[in-house]
């Protein structure tokens, strides 16, 4: 009797102590599942940021240009007027 007492007392300790052990675990796996959609989160931060400065260069490249032939345009009217 005793040791059907003493093994059953052993069963429901592991059994808590197990359940104890996977809730933390099932933590664990939670916490690498939000690490990981930081760090996506952050990734695409980074792409948009890309994205906004290579919009920005590009207006700029049109700006200069737009100058440019306004230059051109102004350089030309000169050489016509004697």
């Amino acid at each position: 009797m005793r040791r059907t007492i003493l093994v059953l007392v052993v069963a429901a300790f592991t059994s808590v102590f197990g359940a104890v052990a996977c809730g933390s675990e099932a933590e664990v796996e939670e916490a690498k599942q939000e690490v990981e959609e930081a760090e996506q989160k952050v990734e695409e931060a980074k792409q948009e940021v890309e994205v906004k400065e290579a919009e920005q260069k590009q207006k700029e490249a049109e700006l200069k240009v737009k100058e440019e032939q306004q230059e051109q345009k102004e350089y030309n009217k000169e050489d016509v007027i004697p």
